[in-house]
């Protein structure tokens, strides 16, 4: 990613047919340091929504493959350094302690328990 967006001539902000950028589709697949360097170094924009509306923080907690150390260090980190706020909702008013059930992603969905947001859908 890096590569592609420094000598590759792509941009931070090119979004795919469903509006998703290259730190919507990081945080989905639960890449922790990619999702940090594009918001670090690349100056990604942490406010683009997709065609759903999800964001960052909706997307990692939405990721089949982020049960592991990685996915929940990616939502802790967005929510402690202040990248995103867990009471986020898509379009269909989902929060990330839902999504973190769509797919189960325990880790996370534990971790949010804990932290006192158990709002899942209003």
């Amino acid at each position: 990613v890096q590569w592609l967006l420094q000598e590759g001539g792509s941009s931070i902000d090119e979004k795919d047919s469903r509006n998703q950028t290259a730190l919507l589709l990081a945080a989905s697949a639960g890449k922790f340091q990619t999702v940090r360097w594009l918001i670090e170094e690349g100056g990604a924009c942490v406010t683009d929504r997709d065609s759903c509306q999800q964001t960052v923080f909706l997307s990692a907690c939405c990721n089949p493959h982020a049960d592991g150390d990685d996915g929940l260090k990616l939502v802790q980190w967005l929510i402690q350094e202040g990248v995103s706020s867990p009471d986020e909702r898509d379009t269909w008013r989902r929060t990330g302690l839902l999504m973190a059930t769509i797919r189960p992603n325990w880790a996370i969905f534990k971790w949010l328990l804990e932290e006192g947001w158990s709002s899942m859908h209003e």
